[in-house]
């Protein structure tokens, strides 16, 4: 997937429903999710997908990269569950590479490589901390003073009531962090989340898809 967002222009994205790497039969037989987001000055872009599901054995690659010009604005999430819950069918082999790269005017931002192999099982304790589901939020801030960048994470931090989630500010870029076996519990804490970053950022109130609702 490609997308370009021209100046000026104000997108929000989700899709119907999860992504899924399925199980692979052949070794080196990978399935690709590549998608690139490419925002012009005074644009903005809200990317908030359902989780990915990746099936024991599959064999997978997910890529997001953004390229954000001039003051160009972002939220995005990625949510990564290994293993089918609803099926108690947990991830113990196959492999997937992952990566989440934030660039503006050329400069990194984010630059977050993952890998899972076959040494990652949900019993592994040394892997994950033994957990099935790992996520990632980010939104830019960059435009906000310092004061108020830090009046933004203690609201944050407040308000959201979830051990399982971390929070922190590199370089203009909010970052939350989720690791724990419930898909439905970071999806609620990522669209609290949400309700408090947009207006902040956006100057806009959080209103949820209506396709969240079918």
């Amino acid at each position: 997937m490609n997308v370009e967002c021209l100046e000026g222009s104000k997108v929000v994205l989700t899709t119907p429903a999860s992504g899924k790497l399925y199980r692979s039969n052949l070794a080196r037989q990978q399935q690709a999710q590549q998608q690139r987001f490419h925002l012009e000055n005074n644009s903005s872009l809200e990317w908030l997908p359902p989780e990915t599901i990746v099936f024991n054995g599959a064999q997978g690659r997910l890529d997001s990269h953004f390229m954000l010009q001039g003051n160009a604005q972002l939220i995005a999430w990625e949510i990564t569950c290994l293993g089918r819950q609803a099926s108690d069918e947990e991830f113990e082999h196959g492999e997937l590479l992952q990566s989440i790269k934030v660039y503006r005017e050329q400069r990194p931002l984010l630059i977050e490589n993952t890998r899972i192999d076959n040494a990652v099982t949900a019993n592994n304790p040394a892997a994950l901390a033994g957990q099935s589901v790992y996520a990632c939020m980010l939104a830019t801030v960059d435009q906000l003073s310092e004061a108020q960048q830090k009046q933004l994470l203690e609201s944050l931090r407040s308000q959201l009531d979830c051990p399982q989630l971390g929070l922190s500010l590199l370089r203009g870029l909010l970052v939350l962090r989720y690791l724990g076996n419930n898909a439905e519990q970071v999806r609620k804490q990522f669209e609290q989340a949400w309700a408090i970053i947009r207006p902040c950022t956006l100057g806009l109130k959080a209103v949820a898809p209506r396709i969240w609702n079918t």
